[in-house]
This record gives structure tokens, sequence and C-alpha cells, in this order.
């Protein structure tokens, strides 16, 4: 008789995660479309990340959405001047400062998405999964990992996970998208 474990047995960490089991947090977001998204706008699914934070679940909710065929999902951090207010990320409110990870650190642009192109024009009436597709590797690997750096490069704020529309479209008016994103926190145990 066998015993076979799962691929997280396999990984060496000290993270009960992968063993007897912990407790995570989860963050729920639900986005009312504007009338017309643009090309760069950033939905914030979940803030203040450290980079030993593990994203483990986006499960997505949604009506089929036309034109909403190129986004992303990926890490942005704060500027050390900014100041949260609302959800949506809106270029024309000077109290927002939404800030890509710096390029000079190192990191490819690769490394900043968690996913490649994801299309929201087919409906997902059951919250469906984002991160199926990624291997065992990335699936294991904290926020620090995905982007490049190590814990000790935290920024003030932390990181946020956001999505970002590659293609201007125009929702049905009321248009809503929910996001449950399950989160292992930076502690061990």
């Amino acid at each position: 008789m066998a015993v076979i474990y799962g691929a997280g047995a396999s990984i060496p960490t000290n993270n009960s995660l992968y063993t007897t089991g912990k407790i995570l947090k989860t963050v729920r977001q639900r986005f009312a479309l504007p009338p017309n998204v643009a090309v760069g706008d950033k939905f914030i699914l979940a803030r203040g990340l450290s980079f030993d934070s593990r994203i483990l679940s986006v499960k997505v909710q949604h009506a089929a959405i036309s034109g909403a065929s190129v986004n992303t999902l990926g890490f942005y951090r704060y500027s050390e001047e900014a100041t949260v207010k609302g959800a949506t990320v809106d270029t024309e409110n000077p109290n927002i400062d939404l800030m890509e990870i710096e390029e000079g650190s190192g990191i490819t642009e690769e490394a900043k998405e968690i996913l490649g192109t994801i299309s929201f024009t087919t409906a997902r009436p059951i919250a469906a999964e984002l991160l199926g597709s990624l291997t065992m590797e990335k699936f294991t690997q904290n926020v620090g990992e995905l982007v490049g750096l190590s814990s000790g490069r935290d920024t003030a704020g932390g990181v946020a996970l956001v999505w970002e529309s590659g293609a201007a479209f125009s929702p049905t008016p009321n248009t809503l998208v929910h996001f449950i994103v399950e989160i292992d926190p930076a502690t061990q145990g």
C-alpha cells in the first residue's frame, strides 16, 4: 500500500498551511462598474499585503461583460504620500497614488502579473477560480517571491492585488463584479 501526499507536502516549508491547516484571511470586493472603463483602470482587490503573504485563491462572479477581454491581475504598491479613499482608483483623484513596483528593483513586467490575460466576456454565474492555471511553484510562492523582492523590501502600507483593464469597454449599466480573495497571512503556524 502506498502513502500519497498532496503537491504542497513536497514543498520545503515550515508553513502549517501544507501540513496541519491554518486560519486564512478572506477579502470580498464588489465593484459596480462605471459606464466606461478605460485602458489602465485599476480595481483594488486586496491591499496592505506584506511580501510574506500568499495569495491562495481569487474567485470571481459576474455576468458577461462585452468588450472586457483583456485584463490582468498583478501587484502594485502605494507611494508613501498616498491615502486610500474608495475601491476604484481614479487617476484624477490626487489622494490616490497607486504605483507599479519600481522597475529599478530588478522586477520584470511579467513578475508583477500573477496571471496572463483574463477575459470577463463570458459569464461566471458561480464564483470561479482564476488561479487554477498557476503552476505549483507559483501557487506556493509568497507575494515577495512573485514580484522578485525579499520581505526586507516591504513598502509602507504593503502592496495591493489589483485587477487592471487592458482594453476600454462600456459595460451594461449596474454591472457587478464580485471577487473573493483568500490570503495566507505572513505569520507561520
